[in-house]
Parts: structure tokens; C-alpha cells; sequence
């Protein structure tokens, strides 16, 4: 995966979150979309809004839950880039 991996270590901050962007950034964050993949029998479809499939990207930011943080913390004049940024891998 390409990115600036030396940046994101040498953030001064929490390890714990360091290591959650990374998890992020590698698509490792274990959704219902990943399980169901595995053949565990689960749904794929995102408990909170029941409409999609629950990807890392959708928990995030795309779920109507997610979303509503979001539209109050970015500001107004990012908040149509921020929504319209596309996951390559899915």
C-alpha cells in the first residue's frame, strides 16, 4: 500500500491511535463486509443503517451514524471532498 508510513509513525500521539489509522490504512478493521468474506455465515449488511455492506470506509464515514459525526466536525467548505473521496479497494 502506498503512503507516507514514516509519517504516520512519526506522528507524536497516541500508539494506540497510531496503530488504528494504520489498521485503517490496511483495511484490517474486522467489519460484517470481512467476516462475511470469511464464510462465517454473517450478514455483510451494516447493523446501523441496514443498507449496504459494512466496509471499513462505510463504518467510518459513509454509515448514516458515521456521517452525522462527521458533518459536524469537518468544516463546510472540505465537507463535499470529504464525501466524495472513493476506497480504491472496494
Amino acid at each position: 500500500m502506498d503512503g507516507d508510513w514514516k509519517m504516520l509513525w512519526g506522528w507524536r500521539g497516541p500508539h494506540h491511535i497510531q496503530t488504528f489509522m494504520w489498521l485503517v490504512a490496511h483495511g484490517r478493521i474486522l467489519t460484517n463486509y470481512s467476516r462475511s468474506r470469511w464464510g462465517t455465515g454473517v450478514s455483510a449488511t451494516c447493523p446501523c443503517c441496514g443498507n449496504v455492506d459494512e466496509t471499513v470506509l462505510h463504518v467510518l464515514r459513509d454509515c448514516r451514524s458515521a456521517s452525522q459525526v462527521w458533518i459536524r466536525l469537518v468544516p463546510s467548505d472540505w465537507i463535499t471532498n470529504f464525501f466524495s473521496f472513493v476506497d480504491c479497494k472496494d
